[in-house]
């Protein structure tokens, strides 16, 4: 079987790319040019819009949360001067227990991506219409009049060249991905020039840590710069902090000095386990354009399309959200509905995203640095007499205060509307749901219990309309074409789900307190449009595509 799409790259991007185009039957290749995964991965949280997701796309959600992390143990941020020593504050991390259930039905899980990998690489490999193949490199592509595109191969361990032919192509191949500086595509900075990367050190290691205290994240306020510990199970870790390549070069971090380096952050001599250490940059950078011009067919995504310093854990959630918007688009695409409007909004709507995400990241990551500074002005250690001086004292916890949104960015998470500019003054973690064309459907409970939501109606194939009544549904329906009326599900108020007295907020935001609309509901889960009438619906879904 022909593959329709090439997904080049086996990352958690590019992995669920492919197990969303083969739940759908569509024929796809999966590539890396890698035989394994790369270094231990950065990535430690799905927030809820990317659960919500894996909910939709019949990903077992329960599962990943039996072998994600205890929230009672990664509930809160520390900022010590080393892992055993003085504290000075700390904040909670995220929203991780039922309390956020009003507003999502999933909240944040704490998993290493390791796990994540692992998981969507088995349910890709369940389904027969993708295959992977590890070890091949994407070299180059052409699109051809018939718009069919042509990529060449290379199978690294026999050093054989091969092409493939699909319709389109997904470059989910990192943040220095060959297939976006092929084109010439530009990578740009949002925040400074060519040079600002960061190169960070991590160590990630195993040890028993006596006495340890719960926590995410532990901050090391020291002189010579922030460090972080970061928890990724009972007795693994991940120890991450920067270096400059001028005075310490990369060849320094060898596994003896590694733990010497781990055990001066912990403040004890632990005995340390190494797993595994890796060299790397951050930067800020968004690509300028999501599709190269001579291969309109191929589009970026995650890595590819952007990169974020790791500070508030945007970078993979990102990617996946990338995903979810894209492949319901090429899924009409490949039925043959002429879809080209449809998939340039693609880059219209996940591009501005990817930069407000891209510039709190930034943000999250000057204001630990401030933090640092304040803590140890002038590089300088804190003299402890100062760690009871009462001014001092004052200025961290503002300091800390100012951190706040780098662990609780939940209207980020959430709250974006597709072809609305956010509010640069709207606070990150006051999340708000909005019922507005462009925004995620608005998360209420149906039926007896908080089992279900109406998130859970909307399918990820087809578009849903939502109604207050089966009247108004009878009349909406004699104006859609055999054509439109296969492409809605139809779900309607008191036959297919329920709400609760409680919850006439909801029902009167959504189909106004006259209960005289209806909400048509795309694939992903965002808003497509309000209509009073089966003119209207029609017309709404005829935007999207035509025969």
């Amino acid at each position: 079987m022909e593959p329709a799409v090439l997904v080049i790259g086996c990352g958690p991007v590019g992995l669920f790319a492919a197990y969303l185009l083969g739940r759908r039957g569509v024929p796809t290749l999966i590539i890396d040019k890698h035989h394994t995964r790369r270094g231990q991965p950065k990535a430690h949280a799905l927030n809820p819009r990317t659960l919500e997701i894996f909910r939709q796309s019949g990903l077992d959600v329960p599962h990943l949360r039996s072998v994600g992390i205890d929230p009672k143990l990664v509930d809160v941020v520390r900022f010590v001067d080393n892992f055993y020593g003085w504290e000075y504050g700390h904040l909670n991390y995220e929203r991780q227990f039922d309390d956020i259930k009003p507003l999502t039905p999933e909240p944040l899980l704490n998993i290493v991506q390791p796990a994540v990998e692992e998981y969507l690489l088995a349910e890709v490999s369940k389904l027969s219409s993708v295959t992977v193949q590890r070890g091949v490199e994407w070299l180059s592509a052409h699109q051809g009049e018939n718009v069919a595109v042509t990529s060449r191969l290379l199978d690294r361990a026999s050093e054989q060249e091969s092409t493939v032919v699909t319709k389109y192509i997904l470059a989910c191949d990192g943040g220095r991905s060959t297939f976006r500086s092929s084109f010439d595509i530009g990578f740009y900075s949002i925040h400074g020039g060519p040079g600002t990367e960061k190169n960070h050190v991590t160590v990630h290691f195993r040890a028993v840590l006596p006495g340890k205290r719960s926590g995410i994240l532990f901050f090391n306020m020291q002189p010579h710069g922030v460090r972080a510990f970061i928890r990724y199970g009972e007795d693994e870790w991940v120890f991450v902090r920067r270096f400059d390549p001028a005075t310490e070069s990369p060849a320094f971090f060898d596994e003896a000095s590694c733990c010497s380096i781990v055990q001066e952050a912990l403040g004890r001599a632990e005995p340390v386990e190494i797993l595994s250490t890796t060299i790397w940059q951050s930067s800020t950078r968004i690509a300028e354009a999501y599709r190269p011009a001579t291969v309109p067919n191929a589009f970026l995504a995650g890595d590819a399309a952007h990169t974020f310093p790791p500070t508030g854990g945007l970078g993979v959630n990102t990617g996946f959200a990338d995903i979810h918007n894209l492949i319901w688009k090429l899924d009409i695409a490949l039925q043959g509905i002429d879809s080209e409007t449809l998939l340039a909004t693609y880059e219209d709507e996940r591009r501005p995203i990817a930069t407000q995400n891209a510039s709190q990241s930034s943000l999250n990551e000057e204001r630990m640095d401030e933090l640092g500074v304040r803590i140890n002005p002038g590089g300088s250690a804190q003299r402890p007499e100062r760690l009871t001086d009462p001014t001092f004292v004052q200025q961290v916890q503002e300091g800390i205060q100012w951190n706040e949104p780098h662990f609780d960015s939940l209207d980020l998470q959430l709250g974006y509307i597709y072809g609305r500019s956010r509010d640069p003054l709207k606070n990150i973690s006051e999340f708000q749901s909005t019922f507005a064309v462009g925004a995620r459907l608005p998360h209420v409970f149906i039926g007896c219990t908080q089992d279900t939501s109406v998130l859970d109606l909307v399918q990820g194939e087809r578009f849903t309309l939502l109604l207050p009544t089966e009247e108004i549904w009878l009349e909406m329906k004699t104006c859609l074409s055999t054509h439109l009326h296969d492409w809605v599900v139809a779900k309607i108020l008191g036959k297919d789900f329920q709400v609760s007295d409680s919850d006439a907020g909801w029902v009167h935001g959504m189909f106004s307190p006259s209960l005289n609309r209806a909400a048509l509901i795309r694939p992903d889960q965002h808003i497509a449009d309000f209509v009073q009438s089966g003119t209207a619906l029609a017309a709404a879904l005829a935007s999207f595509f035509s025969k």
